[in-house]
């Protein structure tokens, strides 16, 4: 009996991961899409952790660095009506404690409690006389039909919001049922657009097939769901004949680190495989009975 394309998809990568495993290879997962204009300050180093989600894109100066430049430049100003955003850091204050040994004597240790400190920062868009460093690139993809049909037909059948900001997020939100991807013109590579969005309409099928939605980010359940989405978003790569070895590559890698979690457990290697496979087949059927439906209106209407 012929294998599916799926099957062969599977027994790909479980392949080339267990290999991986065998010889200790470290893969490294590379984003696949770029922001160049992340919150950084103007030195350019990009902010870290909550900062990201506290500020928007673009540069951003202190007082200090705003008041340095207009030395050198008298043009440099803050715009009216301006607002300042908060960058946040942890301090460490140190304090002796005191506590008394077993044989009775009064012991003096140097102990630190880490505080949450602020400074104020200016987004370089208010600031007049001088420009920004960053080179924004963006990349012009002409869509691929196929893959655009079972994105489309799959997220219209079961109602589920597509929203594309220009950003440095992708998800899929449980409570609200719907998928967040970053635009397409921040791909360097056309599959890896579709590599991104199939993994989260991927998750989408967690509820919908019975899968479990009691993970957090780092543990067990959470890494096991992610090789989940990853492989499903091979399969259906491999569906619209768009998996390069490049984004092959980063599909292993990626599914690589998540299996570290699971001590490179290899049965729950197959064991996502075979989940990953109804997900696949669940995401492609519906998409199919969508677009046969929106065939079938159509015809009517003429």
């Amino acid at each position: 009996m012929a294998k599916t394309v799926n099957e062969i998809v599977s027994e790909k990568i479980c392949g080339k991961i267990k290999t991986a495993i065998k010889n200790n290879e470290p893969l490294p997962w590379q984003k696949p899409w770029v922001w160049a204009n992340a919150p950084r300050n103007y030195l350019g180093s990009e902010y870290k952790g909550i900062n990201t989600l506290l500020l928007d894109e673009g540069e951003y100066l202190t007082w200090t660095q705003i008041c340095d430049l207009k030395k050198h430049n008298p043009d440099v100003k803050l715009k009216k009506g301006c607002k300042k955003d908060i960058v946040v850091y942890f301090n460490f204050k140190e304090f002796d404690k005191e506590t008394i040994s077993d044989n009775g004597e009064k012991v003096i240790t140097k102990q630190s409690v880490p505080f949450l400190r602020y400074y104020n920062v200016y987004n370089i868009k208010y600031v007049e006389g001088i420009q920004s460093k960053v080179k924004e690139t963006t990349y012009n993809h002409k869509p691929i039909e196929e893959a655009e049909q079972i994105l489309k037909g799959y997220t219209e059948a079961e109602n589920i919001k597509v929203k594309h900001i220009k950003g440095n997020k992708a998800c899929y939100s449980l409570s609200s049922d719907s998928i967040t991807l970053p635009l397409i013109s921040q791909f360097e590579k056309l599959e890896e657009y579709y590599s991104t969005a199939f993994h989260e309409m991927s998750h989408s099928t967690m509820t919908r097939l019975g899968r479990s939605t009691s993970g957090y980010f780092g543990d067990a359940e959470y890494s096991k769901e992610e090789l989940i989405a990853e492989m499903s978003a091979s399969m259906l790569l491999a569906h619209c004949g768009i998996n390069t070895p490049a984004s092959e590559k980063n599909n292993i890698a990626y599914m690589r680190n998540w299996l570290k979690v699971l001590q490179d457990n290899t049965t729950w290697l197959v064991s996502a495989c075979s989940k990953a496979q109804k997900a696949t087949e669940y995401i492609l059927e519906k998409s199919k009975n969508n677009i046969s439906k929106g065939d079938t209106e159509n015809d009517k209407s003429k």
